[in-house]
């Protein structure tokens, strides 16, 4: 058996604010590490997404196209997949992975999805010249000029890499 107990400033805060519903605590079983023998837990956390819904009527138009084989793939798994298309979760919180070309700047909160290290190389405080190593934690070195005119900040990259599998997808 493991207890979590919610941190008591949150709960107060809740408390405070009228948004508490109810407190309690529960005892209930997790999965443990085979290795280590802790608790695995899963936490909420905030995630980039693609958005893939938003194309679901093309895809599904676009897949009509395909001259799949074997053909029950257009109207079975694959094509139940695209109807009902949800938005991919990107990004994960590790250090190995491809990293996430996002900067955010620590002013104004502006962000900039770069598309090429050109346009890093462009978009940079400092002077690039030469090769570029894109994984962390170089790339996290790198920092760039806020683009909001009316902000003097600097933007540094999001702390986040892209999930393996679309590396994988995508070989």
């Amino acid at each position: 058996k493991f207890v979590i107990d919610a941190d008591p400033e949150i709960i107060e805060l809740l408390r405070e604010n009228g948004k508490l519903f109810s407190t309690e605590k529960l005892r209930h079983d997790y999965p443990f590490c085979w290795r280590c023998k802790r608790p695995l837990l899963y936490y909420a956390l905030n995630s980039w997404f693609i958005a893939v819904s938003k194309f679901r009527e093309k895809l599904v138009k676009e897949n009509e196209k395909i001259n799949w084989f074997p053909a029950y793939i257009k109207e079975g798994r694959f094509g139940n997949w695209i109807a009902e298309a949800k938005d991919w979760a990107l990004s994960r919180s590790k250090f190995w992975g491809t990293p996430l070309p996002i900067w955010k700047c620590n002013s104004c909160k502006e962000m900039v999805c770069v598309g090429s290290v050109d346009e890093l190389k462009k978009l940079s405080a400092e002077k690039i010249s030469g090769k570029l190593d894109l994984h962390k934690p170089a790339i996290d070195e790198i920092k760039l000029k806020c683009k909001n005119k009316k902000c003097k900040g600097e933007m540094k990259r999001v702390s986040e890499v892209i999930d393996c599998w679309y590396d994988s997808g995508s070989a």
